[in-house]
């Protein structure tokens, strides 16, 4: 592994996974998820990285700015900035590995703001999407619900009057604006590229009740995305990213 620091504007933080034995073409930027989702599935995507560098694949995941390692406050945090962050991580791993194709690899949120990227001009071979939400509103009513959750769990020691409602300006305990909810709220769950280009994987709970994915991959461990006893325990699901790993090394080139 190594840890990098690129962009110009905004210094953003990222970690290189690089190959091992035959390498293939395609190089593979991780676009990960935001706040309680980021933490719980930091481990899940380490593991997935090296996995994908034993294979021969060329791997970055990063910060997005205000979040992190990276440069900026989170209260400054801007969808728009994220969406513009996937740009200048592709540029990097591209110009740092000469790789001729680019898989983008989102979760949960970083799904959306991938898909997000692509519609607004980067170039991006094969997409895979992991539990992506049918919309950004979607994962908004999941996060609030579970922000509500976690504000009930602090009052439950707490007398019947005066109760601590969620702080306003945070969800789940991190800044979080006005304008960068309204950003979310405002993203689809667009299919940028043609379908034989995009791959669907969903954890084993995953609900798939109002998405529309084409030939999914169905991963075998549960996610416990809505379930707020798992907002702070480890999560490592070991086979899907086993599973992962096995499917991209035999998709991309």
């Amino acid at each position: 592994m190594e840890p990098i620091y690129f962009g110009n504007q905004r210094r953003l933080f990222g970690i290189r996974s690089e190959p091992s034995g035959a390498i293939h073409q395609t190089a593979i930027l991780i676009c990960a998820s935001w706040g309680a989702e980021y933490m719980r599935s930091y481990r899940a995507l380490y593991l997935l990285s090296e996995q994908l560098a034993a294979r021969g694949f060329d791997v970055l995941r990063f910060d997005y700015s205000c979040t992190g390692d990276s440069e900026g406050d989170a209260v400054d945090a801007s969808l728009e900035n994220w969406v513009a962050d996937i740009g200048i991580a592709a540029r990097e791993i591209r110009d740092a590995t000469g790789a001729p194709k680019l898989c983008l690899l989102g979760v949960r949120l970083g799904a959306l703001l991938a898909s997000r990227a692509v519609e607004r001009g980067l170039t991006a071979d094969r997409m895979l999407l992991w539990d992506r939400p049918s919309s950004g509103a979607a994962w908004l009513h999941d996060a609030l619900k579970l922000d509500e959750a976690l504000a009930e769990r602090k009052n439950r020691y707490t007398p019947s009057r005066p109760l601590l409602p969620p702080t306003a300006g945070e969800l789940l305990g991190l800044p979080f604006s006005r304008d960068l909810e309204g950003g979310i709220a405002d993203l689809n769950a667009i299919a940028p590229l043609d379908s034989a280009a995009m791959l669907f994987a969903h954890s084993a709970d995953f609900d798939t009740a109002s998405l529309d994915d084409h030939s999914p991959l169905l991963l075998p461990d549960d996610a416990h995305w809505s379930d707020s006893a798992w907002l702070t325990r480890l999560w490592s699901p070991a086979q899907s990213v086993r599973a992962i790993g096995e499917k991209l090394a035999s998709w991309l080139p």
